[in-house]
């Protein structure tokens, strides 16, 4: 289903609410009710989003810099259009580490990777209503 616009936050809930179908509550617990997440403002030209159930202990480094896209279970870009201030479109996606252009294979995929592929290949225009990781809920939905 093509979307007109979607907001980065709609894209983190997505993430949560699919974590949160996905996960018996025993394992919502392990991870002490909440998942990581990542936003880095690249030189003002893309946001690199990185979301995983666990904060990755093997992020990559490239130029002393963290780079947690490549080693979280879903990372992608946003690209600033120039054009349009606030908005960008989703420039890259990668699946545990892999961008999907090197890896992507005919399978069955679940609800939140169909959303961002989705995004990527109708290069939806995302609204960047979130700048950093600060203004995203990551709670598991248990009462702590």
């Amino acid at each position: 289903m093509k979307r007109e616009s979607i907001k980065l936050s709609e894209i983190f809930e997505a993430y949560r609410q699919w974590l949160i179908d996905d996960l018996e509550e025993s394992e919502r617990y392990e991870l002490n009710n909440e998942f990581y997440t990542s936003v880095e403002n690249d030189e003002g030209y893309w946001l690199e989003c990185s979301i995983s159930k666990e904060k990755p202990t093997n992020s990559s480094t490239y130029s002393s810099v963290r780079k947690d896209i490549y080693t979280c279970d879903f990372g992608f870009r946003v690209h600033k259009k120039y054009n349009q201030n606030g908005v960008g479109y989703i420039g890259s996606v990668y699946f545990e580490g892999s961008s999907v252009n090197e890896v992507l294979k005919i399978t069955s995929y679940n609800k939140f990777q169909s959303l961002l592929l989705n995004l990527y290949y109708n290069e939806t225009p995302v609204i960047l209503d979130v700048e950093d990781e600060g203004g995203i809920d990551t709670s598991l939905g248990l009462d702590i």
